[in-house]
């Protein structure tokens, strides 16, 4: 899907540049049948019913939309090095509750090697609300997370992010590797 929000199409007659500089993101368990522009918003049809995207509604009909997100191989500015990737920091956003389940990706291990802790954000949501406390504004700080990966002698790592709920967005804002370089690769 690409955002328009974020890189509006700019015709300068190198259509493959053009085309390259959108921003896309892949969305799967996204069940249309067809696009439509109606009033100048994009509305989908599935089934009998037109749709529209509504900020802070992520979902399709009730079910989740799995949102991926996967950085590029990191060599650190270190290729001819073998690398120990100790920690992980990743900060996100406090304003929204999500679940993120995180993945490392490197050459020794293709298929990822699965955190065991994932990253939850809670918020303090109308569970704990009171009218006596009830503002029309919130300050909602991010927060860090570390995950000690101990990744080690690679010479690329990536990190694949996963989310799974409905109505939730990845709020991942940073993210820094602490590494140090372990030896020349031979």
């Amino acid at each position: 899907m690409w955002d328009y929000n974020i890189a509006i199409y700019y015709n300068t007659g190198k259509a493959d540049n053009d085309a390259y500089r959108l921003s896309w993101f892949m969305f799967d368990n996204w069940n249309v049948d067809q696009y439509v522009r109606a009033d100048d918003k994009l509305v989908y049809v599935k089934g009998n019913d037109l749709c529209t995207l509504n900020a802070g509604i992520y979902n399709d009909f009730g079910e989740p939309i799995h949102a991926y997100y996967q950085t590029p191989l990191f060599q650190m500015a270190a290729q001819a090095y073998l690398k120990t990737i100790k920690n992980v920091y990743i900060q996100c956003r406090g304003d929204e509750a999500t679940t993120i389940n995180l993945k490392y990706i490197t050459e020794d291990s293709p298929d990822g090697e699965i955190e065991p802790e994932p990253i939850v954000i809670n918020t303090n949501g109308w569970d704990a609300f009171t009218w006596d406390s009830f503002v029309w504004a919130k300050a909602a700080f991010g927060t860090t997370f570390r995950r000690k990966c101990q990744l080690k002698k690679v010479q690329m790592a990536s990190l694949l992010f996963e989310s799974h709920d409905a109505n939730r967005d990845m709020s991942i804002s940073h993210l820094a590797l602490e590494y140090s370089i372990v030896k020349a690769v031979k």
